[in-house]
């Protein structure tokens, strides 16, 4: 395997989802929003009482 075909953006996706008409919505859109929320997000970057600036992220 070549370094091109290693990073190609299509890499791993169904033969034809490029062209499938159900995903147009998809594309024209433009913007897009994950949110994830559950119990571990109550401490909001608190560990063992510390406040951790810029990675409560990571904190599970």
């Amino acid at each position: 395997m070549t370094q091109d075909e290693a990073f190609r953006a299509d890499r791993g996706q169904r033969p034809g989802a490029r062209q499938d008409p159900r995903l147009d919505w998809w594309r024209d859109a433009k913007f897009g929003m994950f949110i994830h929320w559950g119990l571990y997000a109550i401490p909001a970057g608190t560990w063992k009482g510390e406040q951790i600036p810029g990675i409560g992220e990571w904190i599970m």
